[in-house]
């Protein structure tokens, strides 16, 4: 009587079938993880752009403007050139309480950071500058990092604003990560006037 059953090689033809179809579906598999790792990476990095756009159009929007007053001489509480700026602002409630601060937006070690004090109304604006900031850093790996200042809205672009007495109607911001360039930013800055008329004045004594 002849036995019936599976040879040798048929049972070594069946395991690597079984072995080539795991290896297809564990490549299936990993490549899955792969692109949705890759999707979720791509979902954080424009949340992220989303969220610090946002952040600095409120902030350029929500600028206060105060003038010095020092030695009977009058001076706006503004500093920007092309990669640095300096204003009197706010900061939401869940980041930090008080305020007005005097604040300094700037890129240091390719991040963007963000530093605030209290401006010491005993000394003037430029010895303020120089003085300790606290410090936020805002998002890192930025190649490159500018801003630009209009009169009006249809003027050429500044890249340092020299006026003392008025505020830029426009300040534009462009950041670029990793030869990725984010949306240009435009914003108002709602405190602008068209005039030399002093805005709110801070006495330095």
């Amino acid at each position: 009587m002849k036995l019936k059953g599976f040879t040798l090689v048929e049972l070594q033809v069946a395991l690597l079938i079984l072995v080539l179809i795991a290896a297809v579906i564990m490549g299936g598999l990993h490549l899955a993880t792969k692109s949705n790792k890759a999707v979720e990476k791509l979902g954080n990095e424009s949340n992220q752009q989303r969220v610090i756009s946002r952040f600095l159009k409120q902030q350029i929007n929500s600028i206060i403007p105060l003038t010095e007053l020092h030695n009977n001489k009058s001076t706006l509480l503004f500093k920007g050139d092309h990669h640095s700026l300096y204003y009197m602002g706010q900061l939401p409630k869940h980041v930090v309480t008080g305020g007005p601060w005097l604040i300094h937006l700037y890129i240091k070690n390719k991040a963007l950071h963000l530093d605030y004090k209290v401006m010491n109304n005993q000394r003037p604006f430029k010895d303020n500058l120089h003085t300790n900031f606290k410090s936020l850093e805002l998002v890192d790996n930025i190649n490159e990092f500018s801003i630009s200042y209009q009169k009006q809205a249809d003027s050429s672009k500044q890249t340092t604003w020299r006026d003392k007495h008025t505020m830029p109607a426009i300040i534009n911001i462009n950041i670029k990560q990793y030869k990725k360039s984010w949306p240009k930013m435009t914003s108002l800055v709602n405190s602008y006037n068209g005039t030399t008329t002093p805005y709110n004045v801070l006495t330095i004594q």
